[in-house]
């Protein structure tokens, strides 16, 4: 009779169980609107790594390509890797022909900062353009520390695609250096000396 009942107890705890779940899946006190942690991507069922959201590049510009017009590599110990891009004295008549650019693979579609390491000569020589695709010229410089290397940051963000981006760095004045530039989604960085 104490048999009967024992296995009469299991039957009725093991179909309880089975209509319950047993503890399987989520929690009762869990509601499925409550955010979960980002395990798997959404609908895939699979677990994918998650995709950068920040950059910083340091560019040392004389290692560009496709340097051309009046730009050439000028020796200085001062300098990161003890070589910077020179834009020589020319013509009052000669129009500017220098140019360079380089290519960035980012990882994200972000606002970045560009920050330019220059040597510029006087108030009439210490600007530069920058161009990047889909994006007006800025104009970079026109401040007022001449003769010696220092930072000077673009200002405002510049949108930069995710991908494959080419960036142009083209003449505007003349008898100007530029050594590295940065170009970072870090809004609180700012350079002092050589970036390595």
């Amino acid at each position: 009779m104490n048999s009967s009942r024992f296995f009469g107890g299991i039957l009725c705890a093991l179909i309880a169980c089975m209509l319950t779940g047993c503890g399987k899946g989520t929690a009762p006190s869990e509601s499925a609107d409550e955010p979960q942690s980002n395990q798997a991507t959404e609908g895939s069922g699979t677990q994918t790594a998650e995709k950068p959201t920040k950059y910083h590049y340091v560019i040392e510009v004389e290692a560009a390509k496709n340097l051309s017009g009046s730009m050439t590599i000028a020796d200085d110990p001062d300098v990161g890797g003890g070589k910077f891009v020179h834009v020589p004295a020319r013509d009052k008549n000669a129009e500017p022909t220098g140019r360079l650019e380089f290519t960035l693979d980012l990882p994200v579609q972000r606002e970045a900062y560009f920050w330019f390491r220059t040597l510029w000569k006087s108030e009439c020589n210490n600007s530069v353009f920058l161009q990047v695709p889909g994006r007006p010229r800025i104009e970079v410089g026109e401040d007022g520390n001449y003769k010696r290397w220092h930072w000077v940051r673009v200002p405002g963000t510049v949108l930069l695609e995710e991908g494959s981006q080419k960036i142009v760095i083209a003449e505007r004045e003349d008898d100007v250096g530029i050594d590295q530039i940065v170009v970072t989604t870090n809004k609180r960085f700012v350079p002092v000396e050589i970036e390595e």
